[in-house]
Order: structure tokens, then C-alpha cells, then sequence
């Protein structure tokens, strides 16, 4: 019954919200308030900005706003994106998104499965060169751990080795 209510709500969001793009020329905020990401110095040149609309909660809808500042103006940019794991759509996946020469805004609507930490990927595309980034949706307390190496054994012949576990 809950997934049935999950499924109602996310409809009804991606059907007020579809894979929202704000209207041209507006923009949701100021993009330098918003949280900027990771960018490398020999990537595409587009930097990737966002920012959680509400605090994430399982089964229940969040917007992500984005702002795409491009470096140049020049070539054609795009962008498009993919969830990982612990993340679904509300409503359908969006389709690729063409990038101004100016500043280019996006609002994606994604719905945390459980507690945890799931990931939007936004790739974007510019003059041939492609760049990812992975936008954290933390549902919780939960807090990124690497995993565990395995335990140092000797093997025998003597070595000492860490023996890794297989997923």
C-alpha cells in the first residue's frame, strides 16, 4: 500500500514538475548560492551547480536544482543524467538537455529509495569533451565509509597479504 501511495505522489509530482526547466531567462536563485561542484582543470569547461530543495526523506520526492555555467561560449553542451543506486525518477527519466552559451537551469525531481546515500550523475558534454559529476541525496545520518580491506594473513610461503572480500 505504501509503494502504491509512493507511486501517487511521485506521478503527481513529475506531472506538476516534468523534469521542470525553468523558464527562460529566470533562474530558481542566485548560482554562486548554490552548492558548487568538483571540476578538473582539463575537463569540458561547463561548471555544474546545485542545490536539494527539501531535506531528502525515503520514498518521498525531492528537487534538485541545477545551474550549468558554461566557461566559453563557444561549441555546442549538453548535458544528461543517470541515478545510482538508491535513487529512482519521479516520472520518466529526462532527456538530454541542450546548454546555452549563457547560464542554462534544470530542476529534476528524484525520489530516495531508503536511508542512505544514492547519487545523481550529471554528465555534460562540451566541444567533444565529456565530464561527469555525482550529486550526493543523503537520506538519514548516513556518512560515505569505505569498505573494510580483508584480513592480514600470512600465506605459505611466509608473505604477508591482505586477503580482499569478494562482493
Amino acid at each position: 500500500m505504501a509503494h502504491l501511495a509512493n507511486a501517487l505522489i511521485a506521478s503527481m509530482l513529475a506531472a506538476a514538475v516534468p523534469a521542470a526547466t525553468f523558464a527562460a531567462g529566470t533562474a530558481p536563485a542566485d548560482p554562486k548560492a548554490m552548492q558548487r561542484t568538483p571540476t578538473k582543470p582539463n575537463g569540458n569547461g561547463i561548471e555544474v551547480r546545485y542545490r536539494l530543495e527539501s531535506t531528502p526523506e525515503a520514498g518521498q520526492p525531492v528537487l534538485v536544482s541545477l545551474a550549468f555555467l558554461p566557461a566559453n561560449a563557444g561549441g555546442e553542451a549538453t548535458a544528461w543524467f543517470t541515478l545510482g543506486g538508491g535513487l529512482a525518477w519521479a516520472g520518466a527519466a529526462p532527456d538530454v538537455l541542450a546548454l546555452s552559451a549563457a547560464a542554462t537551469y534544470r530542476q529534476l525531481a528524484v525520489v530516495p529509495q531508503a536511508e542512505g546515500i544514492g547519487y545523481l550523475n550529471v554528465f555534460t558534454r562540451q566541444d567533444g569533451v565529456d565530464s561527469v559529476t555525482a550529486i550526493p541525496v543523503r537520506v538519514g545520518k548516513a556518512v560515505p565509509s569505505l569498505r573494510q580491506p580483508g584480513a592480514l594473513k600470512t600465506s605459505p610461503g611466509g608473505d604477508r597479504v591482505i586477503s580482499l572480500p569478494v562482493p
